[in-house]
């Protein structure tokens, strides 16, 4: 593709647009990049698609700069910052400078007093020209744009701001460092930091909270304090949410998903109310702002299963038959046996086993796979349908000592499949199974709704999926047997799904 196209990308045989994050726009997105498959691997049909898409990605991008630009333009939280940053630096100054003599303190106290008597004329008189400069600086440090009438009150605010600051540099000059304006308090950075310090959450965990928190952070600014968070602040930020990209790609409207939305909310939602919980504020103002539905359905939210056509899509191509290894055979195990993707990317070739002629998945937790429920340590019959397919020669073929999977690599969380969950992601898509909501997890919804087609009870194929309950009665006795849920899963079948050995 000639240099004039930079933003086109050959993925195979697909074309892909390509466009980099602004700077100001990555901690609210998340990534440095935006991908979006064309479908075409036409190089002039992907040259005229690229146009169309490069325009709604830059209708995205400026729609978010709008919601980003108009949520931290506050002419009072500007000049309370102005006011933070400027006594912190003073502060900090004062206690690195060393000893300093009495006619070095005399002329620091004269400039400090004629500035504070010039800011004084000047805000008497409502005249900002003083800080008319300082104001351009700020504005383009922070990457706000303010309209010329709304340029007045950013001007009033800092004045007063300045003129603050410099009273209490006079104060300072003079050894008085009490009664002070109160600089102490969790800054919106400081509550993470407690939170985490607290939760000690997972590497992953930690991650997805650290970067909804970004987004926040980019809209309110990090070392405002905590407790100075408004609901306008909070209702801000969901805004900015609902004009966001999608991370994984522009598909349908190119938004994120009203779950993601909820999520990322309820993420720094949990963060305040913790700094409820330990007085360090006095109200959570995410309450009541969490729950996020776009459409008339909350049903819009749910994670749909592969249906017949999208089996037949994914395991009829070409493209799949020629695939080995982890991303042949994972599917198909999550096919028929409803197992969560790093449950199968963590099988070692000893978990499949045999019992009184019954071969079976041992799904136990090891050094490089959690389970993520006691519920999710069980033994899986293996279907009847994978041993035709060739699974038991599959696993002889690979080292006998270690996993089922070994060219999968531990990230930088610990998990072995999330390059390949990205992977999946943009093979689907290739494919044309590109709705948002199936996912490599609708695979374990399509083996549940085989389960409910074949009749098998409840007991029985949540037995098989680690699926945990809250009946009281299945906590007694060892549970469904091996050979009970082998019956059952000879009865999972997809009605016209015929797939090549």
């Amino acid at each position: 593709m000639p240099s004039r196209w930079p933003m086109l990308k050959l993925r195979g045989s697909i074309w892909y647009y390509r466009r980099s994050v602004p700077l100001k726009l990555r901690p609210l997105l998340g990534r440095r990049e935006l991908w979006k498959s064309l479908r075409t691997s036409d190089p002039e049909e992907a040259k005229l698609l690229s146009l169309r898409v490069g325009q709604e990605v830059e209708k995205e991008f400026q729609a978010l700069r709008k919601r980003t630009v108009a949520a931290q333009a506050h002419p009072e939280a500007f000049g309370r910052e102005y006011q933070r940053a400027a006594l912190a630096s003073d502060a900090q100054w004062r206690a690195t400078r060393g000893s300093v003599d009495e006619d070095e303190l005399d002329a620091e106290l004269d400039a400090l007093t004629s500035a504070v008597e010039d800011h004084s004329e000047a805000l008497r008189l409502g005249d900002t020209k003083i800080v008319a400069k300082l104001l351009d600086e700020l504005l383009e440090e922070q990457g706000l744009h303010v309209s010329a009438s709304r340029r007045a009150e950013f001007a009033h605010a800092l004045l007063r701001a300045r003129l603050r600051a410099l009273e209490v540099g006079v104060k300072r000059t003079k050894g008085e460092w009490n009664g002070e304006p109160p600089q102490d308090g969790t800054t919106v950075e400081g509550l993470l930091d407690a939170y985490l310090r607290e939760r000690k959450l997972g590497s992953k965990s930690e991650a997805e909270v650290r970067a909804a928190y970004r987004r926040f952070m980019a809209i309110v600014g990090q070392y405002k304090l905590a407790r100075e968070v408004t609901k306008a602040d909070a209702r801000a930020y969901k805004e900015s949410l609902l004009v966001a990209p999608s991370n994984r790609t522009l598909s349908r409207d190119g938004k994120l998903s009203p779950k993601s939305i909820k999520k990322l909310m309820g993420i720094v939602a949990t963060v305040f109310r913790y700094g409820v919980s330990q007085g360090l504020l006095d109200s959570n103002p995410f309450e009541g702002l969490t729950r996020m539905v776009r459409g008339s359905h909350a049903t819009v939210e749910r994670r749909l299963p592969y249906d017949a056509s999208d089996l037949k899509a994914i395991f009829g191509s070409e493209e799949f038959q020629k695939l080995t290894g982890a991303k042949r055979w994972l599917p198909l195990i999550a096919l028929y046996s409803g197992c969560r993707l790093e449950e199968g990317g963590g099988l070692r070739v000893k978990d499949i086993r045999e019992e009184e002629g019954i071969h079976f998945f041992d799904y136990v937790p090891t050094k490089e796979r959690r389970l993520k429920t006691a519920s999710s340590q069980r033994r899986v019959p293996i279907h009847p349908e994978l041993l035709r397919l060739g699974l038991l020669d599959f696993a002889k073929s690979v080292p006998q000592d270690g996993r089922l999977f070994p060219e999968l690599k531990p990230g930088p969380h610990g998990l072995l499949t999330g390059a390949f969950s990205k992977w999946w992601a943009r093979f689907t898509d290739d494919l044309g199974v590109s709705d948002p909501r199936k996912t490599f997890h609708s695979f374990r919804h399509a083996f549940k709704d085989a389960c409910r087609r074949a009749g098998i009870i409840e007991e029985h194929h949540d037995a098989l999926t680690g699926h945990s309950n809250g009946s009281v009665g299945r906590r007694y006795g060892a549970g469904v047997s091996l050979k009970v849920l082998a019956e059952a899963m000879e009865k999972v079948q997809y009605p016209g799904l015929l797939i090549s050995v």
